[in-house]
Parts: structure tokens; sequence; C-alpha cells
């Protein structure tokens, strides 16, 4: 496995971290992000070293399955906790803003919190899904009756501002 020294990402600016992070969720293909690098090799080779810089330009990204081994080489490069603490704020913001469901946001931050160890999301985070947990998603709302439904809701309602307060400190 390729190793890189993490510390070169916080010299990279926050738009190419970004680019990084992208890639790990899957919201770039592994392209773009190599013609994204190509477009700011310049910046690349001066914030990374030569040996580091050589390895990110000469990886095969046309090769199958290269996303997964490329992947391992990023969370190397920028070190796992920045990339955690990025998809942290990004899903907080998410649901803070109902950009995605509540109950889904509230999913991937306890799947974030068993991958950690709970490093970074707070344990009364587990709570909120464990009091939620039998509340329908929104895919699956017509699959019950109506009143069943709301008073299912209602449960949602109930926590719903404590769970945006909580989450509003998590970003601050």
């Amino acid at each position: 496995m390729l190793y890189f020294n993490y510390i070169y990402m916080k010299n990279l600016p926050e738009n190419i971290q970004i680019k990084f992070y992208q890639l790990l969720e899957k919201e770039t293909s592994i392209e773009d992000f190599e013609l994204f690098l190509y477009e700011n090799n310049k910046l690349l080779e001066e914030k990374l070293e030569q040996n580091d810089y050589f390895q990110i330009l000469s990886f095969n990204y046309n090769k199958k399955d290269s996303i997964y081994e490329f992947e391992e080489l990023l969370k190397s490069i920028m070190g796992i906790d920045d990339f955690y603490k990025w998809k942290i704020i990004k899903l907080s913001e998410s649901i803070v803003s109902k950009k995605i469901d509540m109950l889904i946001g509230l999913n991937k931050l306890c799947d974030i919190y068993y991958k950690t160890e709970g490093k970074f999301v707070p344990k009364y985070i587990l709570g909120y899904q464990d009091d939620l947990q039998d509340i329908p998603k929104k895919d699956k709302y017509h699959l019950y009756h109506s009143d069943f439904l709301k008073t299912e809701l209602e449960g949602l309602e109930e926590f719903k501002e404590d769970i945006v307060n909580s989450l509003i400190e998590l970003i601050d």
C-alpha cells in the first residue's frame, strides 16, 4: 500500500481538499477527479513532496476498480479523521437544512459513529436513532395506513427540535 503523510492535505487549498472528499463520497467520478488533478498539477507539485506528487499523477486511473484502490491512497494522503470530520459537518448541515431526510441522516451519522468507534459523533446521536428507529422512512410512507403514519410521524416531531439543535452544536 502506498503511504503519504496526511499533513500534506492541510497544506492544500480548501477547494482541492473538498475535491478529494467528494471523490470519497462518490460525488465526482474518478475520471473527473483525474482531470481536476491535471488542471491543478502545479499547485499539487508545490504542496506535496516530489515522490508523493509523482505517485498521485502516475496512478492508473483507467484500470478496473481503480476507484477503490485510489480511495485507500486518498485516505492515507489526507488522514481519515479529516474526511470524517468533513463528512459529519456536511451531513449535519444537510439534515438541518432539510436537504436530506432526518432519519436517513441520523442513520448515516450512526454509521460514522461505529466506523470511528465514537471518535467524532457524540453517543447521544445513537439515542436519537434508537428513539426513532420504528418511524417509517419517507420512501416507505405509501406502505402505511395514514392514521398509523400520522401517529408515528408525531414521534419524530417530538424530537426534531432537539436533534436540530444538537446538530447545530456539532457543526459549530
